[in-house]
């Protein structure tokens, strides 16, 4: 595969370069052509009638999915004779907002032969040029600025966006030559098999971590089982509403902590200017528990010295009393007992979040030998350091195609 031969780069002021042109969808090659999207699409109208077809939808972020996994039932109904067929390298557009996608979602379908999806999707199939182009252009966001501009705001009441089907189909894409169009789908698609062999790689590694706790953990090793008050204090210290406003101090919240991992802030901030729930103070070898739905898989070992560190009330902060405790029972947390005790618990609640009774009484296996728990401490984080270093592979791959189809797709780096 030939690789980028010249590399041009500009910013709002600069001029065009030479080569270069303006057009509806922006600043793309001389050499490249723009067309709205229905000169080169075509809509599908095949309707699935009385043929059996597996019905789908679209879960943006994930792509197509079959509906009835998704919702816990089919949904098509009465309206299934009204869904659109697709075949393999069609796409669907989901008109339906979410955070990430305020502009709805496109996802060509190439896992199946043939499917249908709800005819309020735009559904159609990229005619003479290379859909497998079109498909990393539409996963680039390339639309989202056209159909911000063309969306009536608001939702309809079918939690769909006010975007006609005539409006989409007048969005501008640019259309290189179809042999680069296939050189440059080529490249990403290599990045999209190095990021799927990562992501198997990840979880390969997570299920490993998973088998480790379940026998390193198991009953027949363990005899001693404690409730987490025998091993820990709980929230020990709390400011108080009498805390000086000026004291200063660094402040974790909830979306701070992912797995196991805790983002640590690079300025302290007043108690004055931090928020309510800026209550407990932890320290070196404490564990930080989320208690909160849905973050209570947040967890975080204080593997460092902790000068004036503050956490959200939405943790409970675990200090041990003996320091060994707190690297073993860190990673029970992430065992399906623990997981399973958690749910015990709030079966029920109008609350949803755990008080510190629940915590307390929450239940972990502990040997009875110092140095055991030390040596399983020590495997188990090894484990942590290789998933560690695998999610940071991924993150990266992740990031070199996002640059890549910020360059290629739109011709500032051409591919010759």
């Amino acid at each position: 595969m030939a690789i980028i031969k010249e590399t041009i780069q500009w910013t709002v002021g600069d001029g065009i370069p030479d080569g270069y042109q303006v057009t509806e969808a922006g600043v793309v090659p001389a050499e490249w052509n723009v067309k709205r999207l229905r000169e080169i699409a075509c809509e599908l109208t095949e309707r699935a009638g009385q043929n059996r077809y597996e019905t789908l939808s679209i879960s943006a972020g994930v792509g197509f999915v079959n509906q009835a996994e998704k919702f816990g039932k089919e949904l098509s109904g009465k309206q299934y004779d009204q869904y659109i067929v697709l075949h393999t390298g069609d796409f669907s557009y989901n008109k339906g907002n979410s955070t990430a996608y305020p502009q709805g979602c496109i996802y060509r379908l190439n896992s199946r032969d043939a499917a249908a999806v709800p005819s309020v999707f735009e559904s159609f199939r990229i005619e003479g040029q290379d859909a497998a182009y079109y498909e990393q252009l539409f996963l680039s966001g390339f639309l989202n600025r056209q159909l911000y501009s063309k969306i009536n705001r608001g939702v309809r009441d079918d939690g769909l966006l006010n975007l006609t089907g005539k409006d989409f189909y007048s969005c501008f894409v640019p259309v290189p030559p179809v042999e680069e169009q296939e050189k440059i789908a080529g490249i990403l698609a290599q990045c999209d098999k190095v990021i799927a062999l990562k992501s198997q790689r990840l979880k390969e590694e997570l299920t490993k971590k998973r088998g480790l706790l379940e026998r390193l953990f198991a009953p027949q090793w363990h005899n001693q089982l404690r409730e987490l008050q025998d091993l820990f204090f709980i929230n020990g210290e709390t400011l108080s509403e009498k805390t000086s406003p000026q004291y200063a101090f660094y402040y974790i919240d909830i979306a701070s902590v992912n797995h196991g991992t805790m983002e640590r802030p690079d300025n302290k901030i007043t108690f004055e200017e931090a928020p309510v729930r800026a209550r407990r103070r932890f320290h070196h070898n404490d564990i930080l528990m989320s208690t909160v739905r849905p973050y209570l898989h947040a967890f975080a070992y204080v593997d460092f010295q902790s000068e004036e560190c503050v956490a959200s009330t939405g943790f409970a902060v675990l200090s041990p009393k003996k320091p060994e405790y707190s690297p073993v029972v860190f990673h029970q947390l992430f065992s399906q007992n623990m997981d399973r005790q958690f749910r015990e618990r709030l079966v029920g609640t109008n609350y949803p979040a755990l008080n510190t009774s629940d915590v307390a009484s929450l239940k972990v296996r502990i040997p009875t030998d110092r140095q055991v728990c030390m040596d399983i401490a020590k495997c188990l984080s090894q484990q942590d350091a290789v998933i560690k270093l695998v999610e940071e592979e991924l993150h990266v791959w992740i990031q070199k195609k996002k640059a890549l189809m910020q360059l290629l797709l739109t011709g500032v780096v051409r591919v010759k």
